[in-house]
């Protein structure tokens, strides 16, 4: 099972935020520069989420005539500060997107008031920051030893919040 969300997680991740980075791309890229900032955004997003997946076959699949069994838990321990690592990826990655279209939105000709209102709407990122920031918390209790198997659950559970939170969109049915 470890093995299986070490292969998952990572593409899961990088595909939601890659998602929000297009939109971007889509809505705002008149600018070059924000169209430059985006790309290069991807592009990191992609370098950092493809490393973490060699890593995990390095350290959690059985060698050669080796079992699929409880032993391969002790070699998946050795991830822990590659998790807390992916972690403050995570957390950076979630307040880039954050912050990215802000500039503009207080560029445009709109009334104060409807910029805020847009500015919210964007801001609602930030349930994913909460998420990826409890996340962090866990990977780091459990890099420090703590019960690693409760709080590994309860770094998942910070994750799967922060996909479903990107995955909200697409998961409501429009009434318009």
């Amino acid at each position: 099972k470890i093995f299986a969300i070490c292969m998952v997680y990572p593409p899961g991740v990088y595909f939601a935020k890659a998602a929000i980075l297009t939109l971007y791309l889509r809505v705002f890229s008149v600018k070059r520069v924000m169209r430059a900032l985006i790309y290069g955004g991807l592009i990191v997003l992609f370098l950092a989420y493809a490393t973490f997946i060699p890593v995990s076959v390095v350290y959690c699949s059985p060698r050669k005539g080796g079992a699929w069994d409880f032993f391969l838990l002790d070699k998946c321990k050795a991830t822990a500060l590659v998790l807390v690592i992916q972690g403050v990826f995570n957390l950076l990655s979630d307040n880039y997107i954050l912050i990215l279209p802000l500039p503009i939105i207080w560029t445009l000709n709109l009334e104060r008031k409807k910029k805020i209102g847009l500015a919210v709407v964007f801001m609602s990122v930030g349930f994913g920051i909460i998420a990826s920031a409890l996340g962090l918390y866990y990977k780091v209790r459990n890099y420090t030893g703590s019960d690693s198997t409760w709080d590994v659950a309860k770094a998942y559970i910070c994750v799967y919040v922060m996909i479903m939170g990107t995955a909200q969109r697409f998961l409501v049915a429009d009434d318009e």
